[in-house]
């Protein structure tokens, strides 16, 4: 029902009202978040088809507001969209992170303090009656948010609201979210009860007029907060050149079709509707307004029925119009129900509405700027046509005269979320944030995060005093255990990935999207601080696909420095490589080291040189050699890590200009400890699969902390991992294929070595005790073995052909293996690449 108040009764219904919804505030703020928000998904589907109420709605909307049908079946088609659970929730998380936070304390991006997002209380909204489904879009706001609604309807839309409860209340047997709406209606302009509202609210969402804005502002008690929506004014602008490029009548035709919608799709009544048309200096005003004229001739509704006051405006400025054409040769057009005129100013100017359209003209961004800055205040929308090389410098000059969207001609009226609503996300201001800011250890935080994976379920953590009393993991334990014991059994959707391991045995690793999304962001930071910018071009080099997740990783941090992506992976043919790189010229390229060896290689083959000023390298460590090379064939004067990480352990460290080679930076959200010269890392950004405690296998020295943070340098692999060819495998692996290859496995040890200054192929020597093979078979041992290593691991069977391998590998009968000198062991790997 509307509570309708007078001057007679407002003194004593008011108070009762107003008791009545305080009351229900605590209540409804205890209301979990997805009882509300099914609740309205419900009342959407009542929405959806011809259903009774629907086609009552069009019968009362029309006789209130005076539109046509085909106007108000758009508008109530979009309500189940509006009530949808899932925009609602998609809603909630673009602008408050969470739907959780409204319902407990929880983390937020880039912080460790927990959140809880706390309705306002008892909030007022004015509605406006321009465009009827504001007021439901305003009270949807209120209700997701938890706050008790009184609404104040406007005098032309009154039925339509109690038709809305009507569905509401069929719905909400449980009346989940009924209590926290109550709608009322009284003369505007009434101060007293106005005055008695504001002292009894906690916040007032107002739309409408610039008198009623202010009314609402003059004595605002301190406790009552405004978020206003007043008066606002949108126009279209477009270039010369944009408007050139409708070369052909069908394309002109389209274009003025979009600008028409813009204008007459609800008679210029909503704020995002173009009420002033600017055009290029070059652009014939005549012209274009008989063009613009036939299409709203055209136009598929009618404007609504005008009232009384309204016609007599209109008279007037037809009037007007015909006076200056007479007498100073500006152009008009008057339709039926449109009319198109040459304004005497070339300021921006509220239009009568109606479909009054006012052309302008303007020379540049400048000058636009100068004739829409006057109305700063009152600026919302410019419907901007011009040409993708012009679009950054509009931006520029106009970013700061207060408009709050650019949007293109034809979706002037259709915002896009998750798009700022009049320069400002409402949902946050509908709330307080209250952060429970009690200091948490790292052990408190590794105890919550890891007691309910499955893994750690045996352990008592009640006997775990100290944080390295946690027990360590490396990603030999996951492999064997399997990933599904290390994620949480609660854990939302994301993204699997896999690393290392041999044809069928690899390890899974798991993030939720918002894990990865943040280290994408971690990535970034770390390629801002090596002096990469927006706008600059970069080749993204890593090989996707598999399960991988580098070349993925790269493109989000891209993405997050404004970077110009060539997303040209690893495994493209390197003639189309080289391609690429000649026409598009990168600043940058991101790659594995042996990646740009094999394209130095070709390069030099080919007689061929390239620009590469910075090369950005991973997953590798980048020899002297290579780096030599790289300066002469790519003429690169800068080498850089993209940043220390792996898929187990996640973002570890970045480096900025300060770094030598191999020394890093410890992100923030990152603890590292040093254990027998191992790097054991644990990442407090991932929840949803842990990482605490990882042994790396990487050999680290810990430098020290100053202004900017741990700085480690990174000395190299501490484990049987073998990095040749850009691929990796590990020392178990080759020991497999060669007792494949003799039945028994000798004793026998690796040496990496490459070729020459002038090329960058790399070469392993395996060293087998001489009584193991006769030199006679060595060849036939050779061939045997690069098959069996090409079949049985996956990095060099989708990386590199048989012929390759078979000129990559040597064996040598030999006397006496290199040992350890101290402890007498057979050394398994060494290297001896420059």
């Amino acid at each position: 029902m509307i509570h309708r108040l007078t001057e007679a009764n407002y003194q004593k219904e008011l108070p009762n009202l107003i008791a009545k919804a305080k009351a229900s505030s605590l209540t409804y703020s205890l209301t979990p978040i997805n009882s509300i928000l099914a609740t309205l998904d419900k009342v959407g589907q009542f929405w959806r088809h011809n259903t009774e109420y629907k086609l009552k709605a069009l019968s009362i909307i029309e006789e209130d507001t005076g539109f046509y049908s085909q106007s108000i079946t758009e508008l109530i088609e979009l309500l189940p969209e509006l009530l949808s659970q899932k925009n609602l929730t998609k809603r909630l998380c673009n602008e408050l992170s969470s739907i959780e936070i409204l319902d407990q304390f929880s983390d937020v991006p880039n912080s460790k303090i927990p959140v809880k997002a706390v309705p306002k209380g008892l909030v007022l909204h004015i509605s406006a009656g321009n465009i009827f489904l504001g007021m439901i879009d305003s009270l949807i706001m209120a209700l997701i948010t938890k706050n008790v609604s009184l609404i104040k309807l406007s005098s032309n839309n009154l039925r339509f609201p109690e038709l809305f409860l009507q569905s509401l209340a069929e719905v909400d047997q449980q009346l989940i979210i009924s209590p926290a709406i109550h709608f009322l209606h009284w003369k505007g302009g009434n101060q007293k009860i106005e005055k008695q509202i504001k002292q009894s609210v906690d916040c007032i969402l107002a739309w409408g007029g610039e008198e009623m804005v202010k009314s609402y502002k003059d004595e605002l008690p301190i406790t009552c907060s405004l978020i206003e929506f007043g008066p606002k004014i949108s126009f279209q602008a477009i270039t010369t050149q944009a408007y050139e490029s409708y070369d052909t009548e069908e394309a002109k035709k389209d274009f003025f079709a979009r600008v028409a919608a813009d204008i007459a799709t609800w008679d210029q009544a909503a704020c995002a509707s173009a009420q002033n048309i600017f055009l290029q200096k070059e652009i014939d005003i005549q012209d274009f307004a008989q063009r613009l004229a036939q299409e709203l001739r055209n136009f598929k509704i009618p404007r609504r029925k005008l009232q009384p006051d309204e016609q007599v405006e209109q008279i007037k400025e037809t009037a007007r119009a015909v006076f200056n054409q007479a007498n100073f040769e500006l152009p008009m057009i008057k339709g039926e129900d449109f009319l198109i005129r040459r304004a005497e100013s070339d300021t921006l100017e509220p239009s009568l509405l109606g479909r009054v359209v006012l052309l302008k003209h303007f020379s540049d961004p400048e000058d636009l700027k100068s004739k829409i800055s006057p109305w700063q205040y009152y600026l919302q929308n410019i419907g901007l046509e011009c040409t993708s090389h012009e679009i950054a410098h509009f931006q520029e000059v106009l970013a700061t005269t207060g408009l709050k969207r650019f949007s293109a001609i034809g979706s002037m009226l259709s915002a896009q979320e998750p798009a700022p609503h009049d320069g400002l996300y409402p949902l946050t201001r509908l709330v307080n944030l209250l952060s429970w800011e009690k200091s948490e250890t790292d052990l408190e935080f590794a105890k919550k995060v890891l007691m309910p994976i499955p893994f750690y379920a045996n352990i008592d953590w009640s006997t775990i005093h100290r944080f390295e009393e946690i027990p360590l993991i490396n990603g030999e334990v996951i492999k064997g255990q399997g990933y599904q014991h290390f994620i949480n059994p609660e854990t939302p959707s994301g993204i699997f990935f896999a690393s290392g391991g041999t044809t069928g045995n690899p390890k899974f690793l798991f993030y939720t999207h918002q894990e990865f999304e943040e280290s994408c962001k971690m990535l970034a930071q770390g390629l801002r601080a090596c002096g990469l910018k927006a706008n600059d071009k970069v080749a993204n080099l890593f090989v996707a696909g598999n399960l991988w997740s580098s070349f993925r990783a790269i493109s989000g941090a891209l993405q997050h420095v404004g970077a110009l992506e060539l997303p040209i992976g690893g495994l493209c043919p390197l003639e189309d490589m080289v391609c690429y790189l000649k026409h598009f010229k990168p600043k940058a390229a991101m790659g594995i080291p042996g990646l740009f060896s094999d394209l130095a290689t070709y390069c030099l083959k080919h007689k061929i040189s390239l620009d590469i000023p910075q090369i950005f390298y991973a997953g590798e460590n980048l020899s002297q050699k290579q780096k030599k090379i790289f300066e002469q064939v790519f003429n690169t004067t800068k080498f850089n890590s993209a940043g220390y990480a792996s898929v187990d352990a996640g973002v570890i460290g970045y480096q900025d200009g300060s770094c030598a080679h191999g020394e890093h930076y410890l992100f923030s959200n990152v603890l590292m400890e040093c254990i027998d010269g191992q790097a054991v890392i644990s990442n407090l950004s991932r929840k949803a699969m842990p990482i605490i405690r990882y042994e790396t296998g990487d050999r680290v020295e810990i430098l020290g902390k100053d202004a900017k943070g741990l700085r480690f340098k990174l000395l190299g692999r501490m484990d049987s991992q073998i990095q040749l060819w850009s691929c990796k495998f590990k020392f178990e692996d080759l020991a497999y294929c060669l007792k494949q290859c003799l039945n028994e496995l000798p004793l026998f040890q690796i040496i990496l070595n490459d070729d020459s200054d002038d090329q960058l192929r790399e070469f392993m020597t395996i060293q087998i005790e001489e009584e193991a093979i006769k030199s006679n078979n060595i060849s036939g041992l050779i061939e045997k073995l690069a098959k069996t290593m090409h079949e049985y691991i996956p990095d060099i069977n989708q990386t590199h052909s048989l012929a390759y391998l078979k000129e990559r590998i040597s064996i040598k009968s030999c006397s006496q293996l290199y040992r350890n000198s101290r402890t007498g062991k057979i050394l398994q790997v060494i290297d001896q690449r420059n």
